[in-house]
Parts: structure tokens; sequence; C-alpha cells
């Protein structure tokens, strides 16, 4: 809960730093997966990769980002149903989603959820703990590559937490 706060405050002050490099965001999400198997037993997860797919970024703070996503789809996720995360390309840069089967998000609080504190209704009043800042620092991590995050959900269906990331170094 510490670092997470004092994410969240680098994150307001500007100050959040990332240290890049190639790394195959494929392999960094299979990795993060075999991770997560083990601190969240019982949940299904498989990685959709189309080969390797090189990417300019912090592995350690996208490692950080994933172990997020992943908590929050078994947390808010259907329970024994399969999470996808899916890594590709897209745009010229990297697109990588976890997708999890659930309620599902409704179209007027998507937006907040990328919000400092933010949490849906459902969650605030339902049994799993948290403080909303998962999101709020995944965003700010994603922003600090030079990369965009979002979310698409289907009330009843899917959710998906899409990020998409650089390929190459930004040009001097």
């Amino acid at each position: 809960m510490i670092d997470d706060l004092l994410d969240a405050s680098r994150i307001e002050s500007r100050r959040l730093t990332v240290q890049p490099r190639v790394v195959d965001l494929a392999a960094l999400a299979a990795g993060a997966v075999e991770q997560a198997r083990e601190t969240l037993p019982g949940a299904p997860i498989r990685v959709v990769a189309e080969g390797a797919q090189p990417a300019w970024v912090d592995p350690d703070r996208i490692h950080q980002v994933l172990d997020n996503l992943l908590s929050n789809a078994v947390k808010y996720g259907e329970p024994g149903r399969e999470i996808r995360v899916d890594v590709g390309p897209r745009e010229g840069a990297v697109e990588l989603a976890v997708v999890n089967h659930g309620a599902g998000i409704a179209p007027d609080q998507q937006r907040s959820l990328f919000c400092r504190f933010a949490r849906t209704r459902e969650a605030r009043e339902g049994p799993v703990p948290g403080l909303g800042l998962g999101l709020y620092i995944s965003r700010g991590i994603v922003e600090a590559h030079g990369g965009r995050m979002w979310v698409e959900s289907a009330p009843g269906e899917t959710t998906s937490f899409h990020c998409l990331l650089p390929r190459e170094p930004p040009r001097e």
C-alpha cells in the first residue's frame, strides 16, 4: 500500500520514472502470468500472442501493470472462467489486453475508473477490498512510456483493459 501511495504521488507530480529498453512483451506477459498463477491459484489464465512482440518498455513497470490487471480480472471476474492476456501489433505499436468474463462495468463508470481512489459502485458496496489506486497507477505507468490505456466492457459479458505501448524509443 505504501508503494502504491508513493507511485500515486509520483504520478501526480509527474515524477514517475521508467527505464525502458527493448523487451519481448509477449515473453514478459507469459512470465507475469506464470507468477500470477502462484499468487492467484485456480485462476485459468492464458496468453495469446502473435509471436515475439518487441516493445520499448520498462519491464518492471509493465509487470506491475500486468499484476494489477490480472489481480482485478480474478477479483471481479466470474470465478473459474478463463482470463486471457492478448499481445499483438497495432498501429505501429504493441497492444496488451487483459480480458475477463463477469458482471462488467457500466458505461457511465468506465471513464472515472482511472482516477485516483476511484472504484465502481459495485466494488465499493461489495466484499472486495481496495483503495482505487491500481488503475490510476497503471495508467500513469503506461502514459509515462508514451502509451495509452483504456477499458472496454459489455456489462454481463466481458471486460478488457487495453494498453498501447511503443515499439521503439521516441525519435529525438
